[in-house]
């Protein structure tokens, strides 16, 4: 068992914090081989004027493909600029429910109406093969386990 929360998750994908107009920003590909589960922590920040934001995980059986909703899966509540700047939205996914075939995911951010600031860290859990930080995304500088 492991002593560290970073010994069980990796950061596997991510959309860099951008001031992004109306329109969809995709995640980089995620190959799900390794991972039981995904957690996306989806970040706004201020909101356009009438902004909206939605998150959702696309799929497709190659990761440079084209990607498509997964059937029944949902995905954040819409956030709007009326009562959601600067708030988190958390949205996991378990893999094992993919459609046939696809093996790769993206977190795909829609905003409307407004340029908003958004960005998003998606995390891989329950890792089918050990150590997990050979997952991570060649993004990460370091991990480093604090101690007292």
């Amino acid at each position: 068992m492991s002593n560290y929360l970073g010994e069980e998750l990796a950061v596997v994908g991510r959309i860099s914090p951008v001031s992004q107009g109306a329109g969809t920003v995709d995640s980089n590909a995620i190959d799900c081989m390794n991972f039981r589960q995904l957690m996306a922590v989806i970040k706004s920040g201020v909101l356009g004027a009438a902004a909206t934001l939605d998150a959702k995980f696309q799929s497709c059986a190659t990761s440079g493909g084209a990607y498509t909703d997964i059937p029944s899966a949902s995905g954040i509540p819409q956030l709007v600029k009326a009562t959601d700047d600067n708030k988190e939205a958390v949205l996991c996914l378990n893999t094992d429910r993919l459609p046939d075939g696809h093996r790769f995911v993206k977190l795909r951010l829609t905003v409307g109406a407004a340029a908003s600031l958004v960005d998003a860290t998606i995390l891989g859990g329950r890792c089918r093969y050990e150590p997990v930080a050979d997952y991570d995304a060649t993004t990460v500088a370091s991990i480093t386990f604090s101690e007292p």
